[in-house]
């Protein structure tokens, strides 16, 4: 089944993608625009920039581990776009190249009891560095 489904309008729905909208918020002020929503019947999971997908967590998974799904790392690394992500906790943004999370990952499905699963990739975020805007 792919989750990759293009949403064109908002809402945001619940969790991940209501930071997604803070994140949002923050690069429009600063002049970024981006191209489009990625989501499904769960909501949007991310955020197609030129430059980059734009992804959100509320905190780092022990003390300093992302996760977001594999289809959008690999999606950046074939667009050759980075994987940028949002997380609430420090109210910061970390930049990371796809190839170096491809290399340096692993991964677990988050599902829920609808039957909904996604296969995601997990990783330190020492690979990546803080994105200073």
């Amino acid at each position: 089944m792919n989750h990759m489904n293009s949403m064109i309008a908002e809402p945001f729905i619940k969790g991940d993608s209501q930071l997604l909208k803070v994140a949002v918020s923050k690069l429009k002020k600063m002049g970024y625009i981006h191209l489009r929503l990625l989501g499904d019947a769960k909501g949007v999971f991310s955020i197609e920039y030129p430059r980059f997908f734009l992804n959100a967590k509320k905190y780092f998974y022990e003390n300093s581990i992302v996760s977001i799904q594999k289809e959008i790392v690999h999606r950046a690394r074939i667009l050759k776009k980075d994987v940028v992500v949002y997380v609430e906790q420090d109210n910061s943004f970390y930049i990371f190249d796809p190839q170096l999370i491809i290399n340096d990952h692993w991964e677990n499905i988050k599902g829920d009891p609808d039957g909904y699963h996604l296969l995601m990739y997990n990783w330190d975020v020492s690979l990546g560095r803080n994105l200073v805007l």
